[in-house]
């Protein structure tokens, strides 16, 4: 998952466009130094679209729906059948873009970087080269609101991207660059049903699904409530009587003299 978000995370961000929409599947193929190659794929439908992402040997498979109209992402957890939901994050153009000012005694306007793409701030922020290899001939239209959303940056320009290079000019301890490519394989055209871009039966919501409501406890009784006496604090132990006893003198007693005797 993190490899999987880190290319659409690197990748362009989505504009309108009045082009003819591509309807199809695109499979692309993923390549990067001391990590098994994976294969993403992704079908664009009606107002919907499908990201499938898969790591080459490890046989698991990460997915992620995207529903335009409802403004709403669900990743899939396929090995467990569950699925997690939220809201596409809704942009609006901040008020200040493209305002001119002074600061400090120079003249400056506002610019808003979220329409410049992701990619190249990502790049400056990772002192690396992000190449991006966008389709003069497939768009795909996408609300301007939800143009910002990482799982809808596969398309830059108003066009889709089929190749992007994400190279790390910091290198490693062997003084080689890391590099990331991404290319696509096939392109084809194609049409989906309605139903294609649903949730897959047998699949439940994630919270449910992990924690389940415990189970009710019944009590049978003949009475409507049963009470239960509070025992009374244990007794203190009675406290033992004193014995008045006599104290001892050491006076001496004087012999008895004998009658008689003088």
């Amino acid at each position: 998952m993190k490899l999987f978000f880190s290319l659409l995370f690197s990748l362009g961000i989505l504009q309108i466009s009045a082009q003819q929409p591509f309807e199809g599947t695109i499979v692309y193929k993923v390549a990067a130094p001391d990590e098994d190659t994976a294969s993403l794929k992704l079908q664009f439908g009606k107002n919907a679209l499908s990201i499938d992402f898969q790591r080459r040997g490890s046989g698991g498979m990460e997915q992620v729906l995207v529903d335009l109209e409802s403004g709403k992402i669900y990743e899939l957890n396929m090995g467990m059948k569950t699925y997690t939901v939220r809201n596409l994050f809704s942009r609006t153009r901040p008020r200040e873009a493209g305002s001119s000012g002074r600061i400090a005694g120079y003249d400056v306007t506002a610019i808003d970087l979220s329409e410049k793409g992701i990619a190249a701030l990502v790049a400056n922020m990772n002192r690396g080269q992000v190449l991006i290899y966008p389709s003069n001939d497939l768009h795909y239209p996408v609300p301007e609101q939800y143009i910002s959303n990482i799982a809808l940056s596969m398309v830059y320009d108003n066009k889709i991207i089929l190749g992007l290079s994400l190279i790390d000019h910091n290198g490693r301890v062997d003084g080689k660059m890391d590099t990331i490519r991404i290319m696509a394989s096939t392109v084809v055209p194609e049409v989906f049903p309605e139903n294609h871009f649903n949730i897959p039966e047998g699949f439940f919501p994630e919270q449910q699904a992990m924690v389940p409501p415990p189970p009710p406890v019944y009590i049978e009784s003949g009475a409507d409530s049963v009470t239960y006496p509070v025992p009374p604090p244990p007794a203190w132990p009675p406290v033992p009587e004193k014995k008045n006893t006599k104290k001892k003198t050491n006076t001496t007693k004087s012999p008895m003299r004998k009658p008689g005797k003088n």
